[in-house]
């Protein structure tokens, strides 16, 4: 496994600068709940695996979102910094000055780490595999682009460059094996690969994995998280890691 990294972007609470916020800390907070990646850290707390994490919510910045030139979503609020609520509304609002600080001060020293740990792995290893590291709602969010039900346990998102066939039939067939349902690249697509590698490096390898929260939360509520269903999907994903070389 000394050649994976565990890209991790989604698991943060914290808001760094609540600059242009315009709503009440109670919004904020269903906010956040609805948005962040539950029981990803623990079901990724694997050993011996590189691991990189965003240290702040992505309702602050979301570092899987391209420069708004290129962000389908941008346009509806949820771009780099987002500006608008899940269900519809206003979250924030931001001069042109103040997203760019947000960039420059969040966004690329967090893809500069995350490349120069992809870097690191190719220089020692000869390759690299990101997992794109992730958890969804059994109910869709406002902003989703497919807002059909039911929703699989597992969704493994690949890049046509990044993602060999193989590599996404053995993820798949592992978890079938262990009796999740699979789908790919629904109702969430691609994965994530640094700007310096994108179709440029076929040694970077990367997939992603989707968990449908109904595995270890009752109706998505956060509260009623089930710590032993965590740790029985993380022992899955442990194992499918383990066979990887």
């Amino acid at each position: 496994m000394n050649h994976i990294v565990l890209h991790i972007p989604h698991t943060s609470v914290v808001i760094p600068d609540y600059t242009g916020y315009r709503v009440s800390a109670t919004v904020l907070g269903h906010e956040i709940e609805r948005v962040t990646d539950w029981g990803v850290a623990e079901i990724f707390d694997i050993d011996g695996v590189t691991k990189t994490k965003a240290n702040f919510s992505r309702l602050f910045c979301d570092v899987e979102r391209f420069y708004d030139n290129c962000e389908s979503l941008s346009a509806r609020g949820f771009g780099i910094a987002y500006t608008g609520l899940e269900g519809g509304g206003l979250l924030r609002t931001l001069t042109v000055k103040q997203k760019n600080d947000i960039i420059v001060n969040y966004y690329e020293p967090y893809h500069e780490h995350f490349s120069n740990l992809v870097r690191e792995k190719i220089e020692v290893m000869g390759k690299a595999l990101i997992i794109d590291c992730h958890s969804f709602p059994d109910k869709p969010l406002g902003w989703e682009e497919h807002l059909d039900l039911p929703r699989p346990d597992i969704c493994i998102g690949t890049e046509k460059f990044h993602t060999p066939v193989a590599l996404s039939e053995l993820f798949r067939n592992h978890f079938e094996s262990k009796g999740y349902t699979v789908s790919l690249n629904h109702p969430f697509e691609g994965t994530i690969v640094p700007t310096a590698f994108y179709h440029k490096d076929s040694r970077v390898n990367s997939i992603m994995i989707e968990i449908n929260r109904k595995l270890f939360t009752g109706n998505d509520d956060i509260t009623q998280m089930n710590h032993e269903n965590i740790t029985n999907v993380k022992n899955d994903i442990t194992d499918m890691l383990q066979t990887l070389s």
